[in-house]
């Protein structure tokens, strides 16, 4: 488990959108490091045949959408999260 400060230091970190890669390492930190996941569970860039694409992030039946500024692209990603929710 990080501690209050590790956690803050991560979260401060996500909120400079330091792009993709970046969002995507920082989560696996999170979900393993404080949240407990087991790393062999993580999926990223999963392929979804039924929606014809590929979820950032799966975790059991989690979805993650990455995005490097959700301001910028939270369209995309409501639709996105919508097209696995249908498929």
């Amino acid at each position: 488990m990080l501690s209050a400060g590790h956690r803050l230091a991560l979260v401060s970190e996500l909120a400079l959108r330091s792009g993709h890669e970046k969002v995507r390492a920082l989560l696996h930190r999170l979900l393993v490091d404080d949240l407990g996941a087991n790393s062999r569970d993580i999926d990223f860039e999963k392929p979804a045949p039924e929606v014809r694409g590929r979820i950032d992030a799966l975790l059991g039946r989690t979805v993650f959408e990455l995005k490097s500024d959700l301001r910028r692209e939270r369209n995309d990603t409501e639709e996105g999260l919508n097209r696995y929710r249908r498929g």
